[in-house]
């Protein structure tokens, strides 16, 4: 979203020779194309160049977007002192630069409202660790989780999702903290599995495979599950009816003790669920969209 957003900004830019709609100094050809430049660089590779140096992702996500909007404050400011010829002309100048400073500040607040806005209710970043979804998913990538779906719409089977892992502390944290859950993780560790299961379905796993009884197929229907290893069977033997707003969930690898799964503690409750994963940025060659798995 802030790379779209940014782009639009950049294209403005080159056709304007302007870094905002008042009061700003007209940029040269080669001026104008190297800043839109900068800024898409920003937009797009500056998360994942910051990620390099942090492993606190709100940082690598805040520092690109906090430059986007420096950056044209900063340069058209250096500018127009150049033109004037000093800091310390006149009052007006003085005044200009109060002037600046206060943009600066709000500049920073509404990049600072925005990008927690954006990092806790429409995208979250996500790496992998483990290998509970091997073969599609690795230890070290890096993905984008969508958030925003899920309070329009509810999970589907096939999608792989990001939760809470509902340990008895973790559930507490979410079943008393409403609105803190949405910004503080708590108590709680992230896992990412494959929704199986839907709310007022029986999943039984009997002979190494799963069947799905719901009002549609009474007699059940077997998971024909293309994304698990076609040598490997689904270890275990259960039936389990899950509950309203309750999703049974598995890792894609059913190699033994390889994948921590609603197997071994059971239902996921959808207040549990922070989104579905959406992107893969890393490793470069295999950026794509993550899709729903058919059955």
């Amino acid at each position: 979203m802030l790379g779209i957003l940014v782009t639009i900004y950049s294209i403005y830019v080159l056709f304007t020779k302007k870094f905002n709609w008042t009061k700003s100094i007209k940029l040269r050809d080669k001026e104008a194309q190297v800043m839109a430049l900068i800024l898409l660089f920003l937009a797009w590779a500056g998360p994942y160049v910051a990620s390099y140096f942090t492993q606190n992702s709100y940082v690598a996500m805040i520092v690109p977007a906090i430059l986007i909007f420096l950056i044209p404050y900063i340069y058209t400011t250096t500018k127009r002192y150049a033109v004037t010829g000093s800091v310390f002309a006149d009052k007006e100048i003085v005044s200009e630069e109060t002037g600046v400073a206060w943009e600066i500040l709000k500049t920073i607040i509404g990049v600072a409202l925005f990008v927690v806005f954006f990092r806790f209710f429409i995208i979250q970043p996500f790496y992998i660790i483990g290998s509970s979804m091997l073969p599609d998913f690795h230890e070290g990538e890096y993905l984008f989780i969508d958030e925003a779906s899920y309070h329009l719409r509810a999970p589907e089977r096939g999608e792989v999702v990001v939760f809470r892992h509902p340990t008895e502390e973790c559930s507490a944290f979410v079943k008393s903290n409403e609105i803190l859950k949405t910004v503080v993780q708590g108590p709680c560790l992230s896992y990412i599995k494959r929704v199986i299961g839907l709310p007022g379905e029986t999943v039984e796993i009997k002979a190494g495979s799963v069947t799905i009884k719901n009002d549609k197929n009474l007699n059940g229907f077997v998971l024909k599950e293309s994304y698990i290893e076609s040598n490997v069977e689904t270890l275990g033997t259960l039936t389990t009816t899950l509950g309203n707003d309750e999703y049974f969930v598995l890792g894609d690898n059913r190699e033994p003790n390889a994948s921590s799964d609603s197997r071994e503690w059971g239902p996921l409750g959808k207040d549990f669920i922070i989104g579905k994963a959406w992107l893969r940025l890393l490793p470069v060659n295999e950026i794509s969209v993550i899709k729903r798995a058919d059955y």
